[in-house]
């Protein structure tokens, strides 16, 4: 009997997905609850599983399709088990048309004048489907298409007869001016970069958010963390000291570690930290649970690991499970200070700058000390203001003075 292979439903708020990547072909042999395909769902990547075992008999859709849940894409069965009805099943998924089909449509240049950039070397005539006409054009009109670059078979004449004349090629010239810049490629936009669009854009337009910004130093917890790494001889990210210090703050202004459902605030209790990574193929936020009663080693460790896995594309489901706050940090690229735009059901995000040598005034002396930008952006129906810059001080207090936290 033919199974289906369908997109299944990952999460309560789950409505549709993206195919990544096929990782069996068409006749390849599958067993029951092999990997069969990545498909993307908001920020995550999952494998779907072969109901199944038999012959992948056929695949319905394509890589980089976008799919509702429960949508059929693929068949599985006997070698020579005869198919259902496939047009059926094709018809029942979202059409799109792909740029190359866009581009195979728009072959023939149009019977006015073409639309061509400047820099844009016009094609030669003999790439038109049409047989080649002969070009009447005045000599005036010929000395500058040659010096212009301008192939005559895309400009429409207007002198009689339908003569090509310098005011022609003029125009021709000034419209292919007002076209503006010549594209380098096009990109489909799709997979983790759309899913992000979307979620930050609706983020921005349903929760009034505010920011905040402390300069913490940072001087102690860079020396603290070298004499960590030589006690314990493990090399501990500052990103893991970041992600110990919130949770812990958390625990002291749990407002900011809570999600406004409907008409009821709700404070969760473990703090689940997640952690924006860069990848080629977007931003990702897997996350570190229960961080407050983890020690930083075994935080650091994580926090390595989850960001191989990212690099990897290896990461799954549970790596992006019950996220309560988020830190993105851009310190690495030198960046000094950002504000991140909150990740939707959470009340809060911190945006971590560079940690960079200033002068700074203490008791009256200018010392040169490590500094570093922290921005706390909150949702502001849920957390004002006071709530919100205790957070950065107890956070500040203890950056600064490391030895008096339990890491």
């Amino acid at each position: 009997m033919v199974t289906k292979v369908v997109i299944t439903k990952m999460s309560m708020v789950m409505e549709e997905a993206t195919i990544v990547e096929w990782l069996k072909k068409e006749g390849d042999p599958v067993e029951k609850g092999e990997p069969i395909v990545e498909i993307l769902t908001e920020k995550e990547t999952v494998e779907l599983e072969a109901p199944s075992s038999g012959v992948l008999l056929k695949i319905l859709a394509d890589e980089a399709m976008e799919l509702p849940v429960d949508a059929v894409i693929a068949l599985i069965g006997d070698p020579d088990e005869p198919l259902p009805d496939i047009e059926s099943l094709i018809s029942a998924l979202p059409q799109e048309v792909s740029v190359a089909k866009v581009e195979s449509v728009i072959e023939e240049p149009p019977s006015h004048i073409q639309s061509l950039t400047p820099q844009e070397s016009i094609p030669p005539a003999d790439i038109v489907e049409e047989p080649a006409k002969r070009i009447i054009a005045s000599p005036r009109a010929k000395k500058l298409a040659e010096e212009r670059g301008i192939d005559l078979h895309y400009v429409t004449g207007t002198g009689p007869d339908g003569r090509i004349v310098e005011r022609d090629v003029e125009e021709f010239l000034t419209l292919m001016v007002s076209e503006g810049p010549k594209m380098k490629e096009e990109r489909k936009f799709f997979g983790i970069q759309k899913q992000t669009a979307k979620k930050v854009t609706e983020s921005y337009q349903t929760i009034p958010q505010l920011t905040h910004v402390m300069q913490i130093d940072t001087t102690n917890i860079m020396n603290y963390r070298t004499k960590l790494i030589e006690e314990k001889g493990i090399k501990i990210s500052y990103t893991a000291f970041l992600v110990k210090a919130v949770a812990a703050a958390l625990e002291k202004h749990s407002i900011l570690n809570a999600t406004l459902a409907g008409d009821v605030i709700k404070i969760y209790e473990d703090t689940n930290i997640g952690v924006a990574i860069a990848t080629p193929g977007g931003l990702v936020v897997p996350v570190v649970h229960k961080a407050s009663v983890k020690p930083i080693e075994t935080i650091s460790t994580e926090i390595k690991g989850l960001i191989k896995k990212a690099r990897d594309k290896k990461l799954r489901s549970n790596d992006f499970m019950h996220r309560t706050f988020t830190i993105s940090n851009l310190g690495m690229y030198g960046i000094d200070f950002f504000t991140a735009i909150i990740n939707p059901p959470e009340a809060a995000i911190l945006s971590v700058g560079r940690m960079a040598e200033k002068p700074v005034v203490i008791n009256g002396g200018i010392n040169i000390r490590s500094m570093m930008y922290l921005s706390l952006t909150y949702d502001h129906r849920i957390i004002d203001g006071a709530p919100a810059a205790k957070f950065l001080q107890t956070l500040r207090k203890m950056l600064e003075n490391p030895k008096e936290m339990t890491w």
